[in-house]
Parts: structure tokens; sequence; C-alpha cells
């Protein structure tokens, strides 16, 4: 029996580690997911750049012509050009900002769901060693005795361990799942 929760806290603890990878590869993902979107952002500021700079030139061009006809074609040429990167430019930035959004989202939701697999797995810990000690220690030498509680201490030390970890999490990232609710409550 306390092997068996011995090897679920094992279990629990490799679970979680996995969780934590799996979190951090989402981290580093989504940093640079947006090192790229920061890219693009910059990209499209550059390009609105020259293109207020081109619409100021040609603008001065034109004034600076006296004859209308083949500036103002160029003009009209140009000024389509101008709109459609313009264009182009907004497309690139509402599809990065809904990119990032699902990203923000994905990362959250992703911490959340660590915490809530981070807490059944405590809670599963607890309820496995919650079986009576007498039953197993009533047909049990002294070296028995004694072997089992350094292992049932050991894992006690693991648990206590896991629940420092967890609770540094919790703290770290939703410290109002800790607040107590003052006022309400029936004392």
């Amino acid at each position: 029996d306390l092997r068996r929760t011995n090897e679920q806290l094992t279990e629990s603890q490799e679970q979680a580690r996995s969780f934590q990878e799996e979190l951090k590869s989402l981290t580093t993902k989504h940093t640079r997911e947006m090192e790229v979107l920061r890219k693009d952002r910059d990209h499209a500021v550059h390009v609105l750049e020259e293109l207020n700079g081109s619409m100021g030139g040609k603008r001065r061009s034109r004034v600076g012509s006296g004859s209308g006809t083949l500036t103002a074609a160029a003009a009209s040429t140009g000024s389509t050009e101008v709109l459609a990167r313009y264009q182009e430019v907004q497309e690139i930035v509402r599809r990065l900002t809904a990119e990032n959004k699902i990203l923000r989202q994905q990362v959250e939701e992703a911490q959340e769901e660590l915490l809530t697999q981070s807490l059944q797995q405590g809670q599963s810990l607890i309820r496995s060693s919650e079986k009576s000690w007498a039953s197993e220690i009533d047909n049990c030498t002294k070296e028995e005795v004694v072997e089992l509680l350094s292992k049932e201490k050991y894992a006690n030390e693991q648990l206590r361990k896991y629940i420092d970890d967890l609770i540094t999490r919790i703290i770290e990232r939703h410290p109002s799942l800790l607040e107590i609710a003052s006022g309400g409550g029936g004392s």
C-alpha cells in the first residue's frame, strides 16, 4: 500500500514535470511568435514611414511642377500604390493583433490547466495515503514497521515539497486563490 502511494507520488511528480516542460515550451513558442509579431509591426511602421515620405515628396513635386497632366497621372498611380500598401500594412497589423490575442489566451489556458492538474494530483496523493496504518502494522515485524515508517516519512517529505512548490506557483500566478474572504463566512 505504501509502495503504491510512493509510486503514485513519483508518477505525479513526473507528470508535473512534464506539464512544466509543456508550459515552458508553450511560453518559448509564445515568446518566439511575439518576436515575429514585433518584427512584422516594425516592418509595417517602416513601410508606413516610407509611404508618408513618398506621399510628401509627390505632393512637393506636384506643387513645384507647373505641368499638370503628366504629374497628375504619376501622382494618381503613386497614390493608388501607396493606398494599396497602406491597406496591406493595416491588414497585417490586424492579423498580428488577433494572433497575439489568441497566443496570450493559449498560454493562460495552459497555465490554468497545469494548475488544475497539479491540484488534482495532490488531492489523489492525499486520498491514497489515508488508508489505515493499524491494519498494515498488525502483521509486521519491528524492522518492517521501522522501514514502513521511514518510507512514509520520505513520502511525506516529498508530498510537502510538492505542496510547497504548488503553493509557490499559485502565489506567483493566481494569488487571489489563496485570499481568505472576509465578512461573509460563518464562524
